[in-house]
């Protein structure tokens, strides 16, 4: 169905917005500490994942992050920029 445009323009508020879950507010401050300074990831929050998500389903969040991370640096560096889609 493609990408949900009020869920996009909730974005910046997704701790408060009914556009998100409780399972999607833990995984998207979870993206923005790692994103913002991994070193803000508590045990606390890494607890939780794994309780909303399992091992594996924590590893695939941590892992896709990464990668979306890395892509955004090597973009930014190269000084790629949106391509409009």
């Amino acid at each position: 169905d493609g990408l949900d445009m009020v869920r996009l323009k909730d974005i910046d508020d997704y701790a408060t917005s009914p556009s998100f879950s409780e399972d999607e507010r833990a995984g998207i401050a979870y993206a923005a500490a790692m994103t913002t300074d991994p070193h803000t990831v508590t045990d606390d929050q890494v607890a939780d994942l794994r309780r909303r998500f399992g091992d594996k389903g924590v590893m695939e969040l941590t892992y896709q992050i990464g990668v979306e991370n890395m892509r955004a640096r090597m973009n930014s560096a190269l000084g790629i920029t949106e391509q409009g889609f």
